[in-house]
């Protein structure tokens, strides 16, 4: 197993990891499983990114489309549940001055 010192592929191992730390720390404090779902899509992206690092086979390989196909679904997943969500009705001014929490 050789070290391959692939530059987009190491870029790409820090973005997706940034965006899973805080994915999970927004889950963490929201307990929206959204954010969760998103984490582990760019998970999924990370272990590609990892397995071209350590050229553990190509970029076309199956174990590779597979984990990518996996990611997207968890990405696709997480915005289609953005999209779902109701948004909170707009109370006024007044109304949220004066309520009773």
């Amino acid at each position: 197993m050789d070290l391959i010192l692939d530059p987009l592929a190491s870029t790409n191992l820090i973005l997706a990891l940034t965006v899973v730390v805080f994915g999970t720390l927004a889950y963490r404090a929201s307990k929206d499983k959204t954010t969760l779902y998103l984490a582990a899509g760019f998970c999924l992206f990370a272990i590609t990114d990892l397995l071209t690092i350590f050229g553990i086979g190509t970029r076309f390989d199956a174990l590779h489309i597979i984990t990518l196909i996996s990611g997207y679904i968890a990405v696709v997943a997480a915005l289609y549940l953005l999209w779902q969500k109701k948004p909170e009705p707009k109370r006024s001014f007044i109304k949220r001055l004066f309520s009773r929490k």
